[in-house]
């Protein structure tokens, strides 16, 4: 699964809610990454909702590859609404299908 399109829907709207450029945004992950800090990642939250972070713990979390090619559209659903509503559509899609897993 690719995940470019889920990241650059995060960078972008962090951007637009930040008004930073996705550049910078884009490099503050890519040195956190490697260096350890991980405090950038509350911008995820505090733009997509609380719980946003957990949603993309399962990305690739799934038993089989089966149930992640389900899971991984419905975040990237999720990622890239443009309203409240159809975010939490997605976000309510993906729980019921990781529920049902375990």
């Amino acid at each position: 699964m690719e995940y470019a399109a889920i990241l650059n829907a995060i960078i972008n709207k962090i951007a637009e809610h930040s008004g930073r450029d996705g550049g910078e945004i884009l490099q503050t992950f890519e040195k956190g990454l490697f260096k350890g800090n991980l405090l950038h990642l509350k911008e995820v939250d505090k733009v997509f909702g609380k719980g946003s972070l957990r949603l993309l713990s399962f990305l690739s979390s799934c038993e089989t590859k089966e149930k992640n090619k389900q899971v991984a559209p419905l975040i990237e659903k999720y990622f890239t609404a443009e309203n409240e509503e159809d975010r939490a559509a997605a976000k309510a899609e993906v729980y019921a299908i990781v529920n049902k897993l375990q």
